[in-house]
């Protein structure tokens, strides 16, 4: 029991399981070289094809622990193309935006309504090389808020967050493994089991920053929408993530089942996932 209310032994549970299950193929790129390849397809997927309904959710969780007033400074890290820093910057708050992606945060900038460009500052850079000293951003925020946020991913960048907070942290993080509709059918037919994409997870965080004496709010949501993408981008990407060179029969089962999933000149991807939102108030 005493190990469980270690902050340490935690980080080094969250470690193992991160290098368990970030050696598939895919995954060897930099952030900054990843997220800059996906820009395109990320900001279709997120900001132009799905509903409000994401912000909508974070936003009350927000409201509802009194996070979220008009005028606060606001942290994004890992804002990617604006999906919540513009929400943030429409109800009055001042924002910087941090990402690795210099693409992603090219179509941010693209996005950004005029009467809201005075709102929102961008700023390309990894949340690990990140000085707090050194940008003046310790205890200057009133919400350190990460999203969904593959950098954020050990004690160090957790306590990095707490640092430049003088009121709340927000952390978001896949429960469990995602499905995916098209991937799961392809990695069936050729290794017999689901496409293996369970990375990270909100429990490490929770556990973690509960150990260091915070008693976060936790709120679990389920979460679904349908990826498009052009066959030639989603059959490219699907090869990248592949275990193994496809035999020819194997390459016969992939191109059959992206058909069927195939409308409109797009591949129809339905995904499903559980995410954990946790919020904590740094101590006085």
């Amino acid at each position: 029991m005493k190990e469980l209310l270690s902050a340490s032994t935690w980080n080094i549970m969250w470690q193992d399981f991160r290098a368990a299950n970030t050696a598939s193929p895919g995954r060897k790129m930099d952030q900054g070289e990843f997220w800059n390849q996906r820009a395109e397809s990320f900001a279709n997927n997120t900001v132009k094809s799905r509903d409000s309904s994401r912000v909508d959710t974070v936003f009350d969780f927000l409201r509802y622990h009194r996070a979220l007033q008009p005028g606060i400074s606001v942290l994004d890290i890992g804002s990617g193309p604006g999906s919540f820093a513009i929400p943030f910057a429409r109800l009055g708050c001042r924002v910087t935006a941090l990402d690795p992606s210099r693409r992603m945060l090219d179509l941010f900038k693209e996005s950004i309504p005029n009467d809201l460009r005075d709102s929102i500052e961008t700023l390309e850079g990894l949340w690990e090389d990140i000085d707090p000293d050194a940008q003046g951003w310790v205890n200057q925020f009133d919400l350190i808020f990460a999203s969904m946020c593959p950098g954020v991913n050990e004690q160090a960048l957790i306590e990095k967050m707490m640092l430049c907070s003088r009121q709340w942290c927000y952390v978001s993080a896949f429960s469990g493994p995602r499905n995916f509709e098209v991937y799961d059918e392809v990695w069936g037919a050729i290794t017999g089991h689901p496409y293996p994409n369970h990375f990270n997870d909100i429990i490490f965080p929770f556990n973690l920053v509960y150990a260091q004496g915070y008693k976060p709010m936790i709120q679990f949501i389920e979460s679904s929408f349908t990826q498009k993408e052009h066959p030639d981008k989603f059959t490219a990407e699907l090869y990248s993530l592949l275990p193994q060179t496809p035999t020819r029969a194997q390459e016969e089962a992939i191109r059959s089942i992206i058909l069927r999933h195939t409308k409109d000149d797009a591949v129809h991807q339905l995904v499903r996932s559980s995410v954990g939102m946790m919020l904590w108030r740094v101590k006085e």
